[in-house]
């Protein structure tokens, strides 16, 4: 059997996969859409910004200040208590 006969029934399956890989991909949210991920988490959010290509969040948890800055897709890049 050649290498083509396989491809032939496997382009389908490699169509479908991709398909499957482009609906999973995270969605970007706003400002607005990530305050609601991270009071999931415990944080109370004190003020928000945007800057440098990030959202940054200040909080506040288990009487602490927290600095947060995330992606587009509201994925914590840095959590760090301000001090």
């Amino acid at each position: 059997m050649h290498w083509w006969h396989l491809s032939d029934s496997f382009l389908p399956c490699l169509s479908f996969l991709l398909l499957l890989g482009v609906s999973v991909q995270a969605q970007n949210l706003s400002l607005d859409g990530c305050p609601s991920q991270l009071d999931s988490r415990g944080f109370c959010i004190l003020g928000r910004d945007f800057e440098g290509g990030l959202y940054e969040f200040e909080n506040l948890k288990d009487r602490k200040e927290w600095d947060i800055k995330t992606g587009f897709t509201c994925q914590v890049l840095l959590k760090r208590i301000d001090d």
